[in-house]
């Protein structure tokens, strides 16, 4: 299945070969697939590495169950895993509007700052 994946990938050049790609995991099983599609790509040579990142909101109750999920996952993926909590990041964003729009903003925050900390495409 990976294959079929990967041609559509390398045919629309989706992932720059030899990049370091951080993943924002989600908690679903789309994002977990993924995880384990770049880590087949990492294992075959064509990336050079994953870095797996999850922003914790805190919005749900069971929120501190896909921490550690994915951190069991970052042992089975020998990925390195960055996760921080809503609460730890300052934010000087200023909006109008709900609090996914301050979720994603925050999100999106996170990533990059993950993103240049690894030095990643």
């Amino acid at each position: 299945m990976f294959q079929s994946i990967y041609s559509f990938v390398e045919k629309h050049s989706l992932i720059p070969r030899k990049s370091t790609i951080v993943l924002g995991l989600s908690g679903g099983p789309d994002s977990m697939f993924l995880l384990l599609f770049l880590c087949h790509l990492r294992d075959q040579g064509i990336i050079k590495k994953v870095i797996a990142a999850h922003l914790d909101h805190g919005w749900r109750a069971d929120s501190a169950k896909n921490v550690a999920f994915y951190q069991q996952a970052e042992q089975t993926c020998n990925v390195p895993f960055i996760s921080a909590h809503l609460k730890e990041i300052e934010t000087n964003l200023r909006y109008k509007g709900s609090q996914e729009e301050l979720g994603r903003r925050v999100r999106r925050a996170f990533l990059e700052k993950t993103r240049k900390a690894h030095h990643a495409d």
